[in-house]
């Protein structure tokens, strides 16, 4: 049987993942659009808070798996942020005018 983690270790996973997705765009990218990815993120991760996968996977870590591999590929901070709020709109329901 797979041993599920603990709610903050998730956290905890996200937040590392997250850090090392603005560290990677931080080699191309201007502060300011730094700063715009952090906004998404915080939106993505509000609209997103309880939800998770059956797994118990937090489901911020999907949009955020697919804008970090956006940014191994040094693609463009919109994409980044389409990447980051992709689903917000249609499985978030507290979205509403947000995205």
């Amino acid at each position: 049987m797979m041993k599920r983690s603990s709610p903050q270790r998730m956290d905890e996973t996200v937040e590392r993942t997250f850090d090392r997705l603005l560290e990677q765009v931080a080699l191309y990218a201007p502060p300011a659009e730094i700063d715009r990815l952090k906004g998404a993120f915080t939106l993505s991760r509000s609209l997103y808070e309880g939800r998770q996968w059956v797994d118990g996977t937090p489901y911020i870590a999907h949009p955020l798996a697919l804008a970090s591999m956006l940014a191994d590929m040094q693609q463009d901070i919109p994409s980044l942020l389409a990447a980051l709020t992709h689903d917000c709109a249609s499985h978030a329901p507290k979205a509403g005018d947000a995205v």
